[in-house]
C-alpha cells in the first residue's frame, strides 16, 4: 500500500516492518495530498489495517471510514453516497476491497457456500500465516474463484453507476491489488509469479482498450494516476517508469 500511496520504493517511504509504528508522508506529499491541493474532495472507505489512520493514512484525506470487516457491498454503498453528497466537487475516492483477502464475516456467505465442493467442508485448520506465504491449496484455489465471482456481482453495480453518472472523460478508474497469493502454485519463491503478478485494470478517456504485457510495478500506478490527472509532483517521491 505504502509504494501506491507514495510512489517510491521502500527505502524512500520507510514502511519496512509489520509491526513497527511508520507513519507515511513524512517530507513529501502521498497521493490523497496532491488530489486535495488541487481541490478535489478525497475520500477512503474500507478496512485495510495497513491504510489506517494511525500510520498517517487520513493526510490529505476529507472523509474517512475505517470500519472493521466492512465488506464489498457497503464499500461500494458508502462510494455511492459520498459522490451524490458531494456531487459539485472533483473527487478522489480510494475503495479498499478485502473480500477476497479473507472471509470478512468470519464464515463465507450463503452464495459461497453454496458453490464450494464438499471438499471445502472437510479442510483442515492450519497454522496462520500471511497470504503471501501459504502452502500450495487446490481447496483455497477453489474458495478463491467463487469468492471473485461474488464480488464481481457488487463491482458491476459500482460499473453500472459510474457509466450513468459520468461521461469517459470525467473518470480514471484503477482496479488492482497489493499482492498475488502464493496458494495458487507449489513453488517457495517469495518472488513467484503467483505472488507478484497481480492485474491492473484502468480505464481513462484517452487510454485505448487492450492487453498489455509490460511489467509494471506499484510505484507505476501512483505515476499514471498523477500524469493522468495533471496532479502536481513536485514534492511527491518518484520511482516510477510509466506512463
Amino acid at each position: 500500500f505504502a509504494s501506491l500511496f507514495t510512489g517510491g520504493y521502500a527505502d524512500k517511504h520507510r514502511f519496512f516492518h509489520p509491526r513497527k509504528r511508520h507513519i507515511i508522508g513524512q517530507g513529501y506529499d502521498t497521493l490523497s495530498q496532491l488530489f486535495a491541493k488541487k481541490g478535489y474532495h478525497t475520500f477512503q472507505v474500507g478496512s485495510g489495517v495497513r491504510v489506517n489512520p494511525g500510520y498517517g493514512y487520513a493526510k490529505g484525506f476529507d472523509r474517512i471510514i475505517l470500519k472493521n470487516q466492512i465488506d464489498g457491498k457497503e464499500v461500494i454503498s458508502e462510494f455511492i453516497e459520498n459522490c451524490e453528497s458531494f456531487n459539485s466537487r472533483d473527487q478522489f475516492a480510494w475503495l479498499n476491497f478485502n473480500d477476497i483477502h479473507h472471509f470478512l464475516k468470519l464464515n463465507p456467505s450463503m452464495i459461497t457456500q453454496s458453490k464450494l465442493s464438499y471438499s471445502y467442508l472437510e479442510k483442515k485448520e492450519k497454522k496462520k500465516v500471511k497470504s503471501p506465504f501459504e502452502d500450495y491449496n487446490e481447496v483455497t484455489i477453489e474458495t478463491l474463484k467463487v469468492e471473485m465471482s461474488k464480488l464481481d456481482i457488487y463491482l458491476e453495480t459500482l460499473y453500472k453507476y459510474l457509466n450513468q453518472k459520468y461521461v469517459d472523460d470525467e473518470i480514471l478508474i484503477n482496479l488492482t491489488s497489493d499482492h498475488g497469493h502464493s496458494f495458487l502454485d507449489t513453488t517457495n519463491n517469495v518472488l513467484s509469479l503467483s505472488r507478484t503478478a497481480i492485474p491492473w485494470f484502468i480505464r481513462s478517456n484517452d487510454i485505448n482498450p487492450g492487453t498489455s504485457d509490460e511489467i509494471t510495478e506499484n510505484v507505476d500506478i501512483f505515476k499514471t494516476i498523477v500524469k493522468k490527472c495533471e496532479l502536481d509532483e513536485g514534492n511527491s517521491l518518484n520511482d516510477g517508469n510509466l506512463p
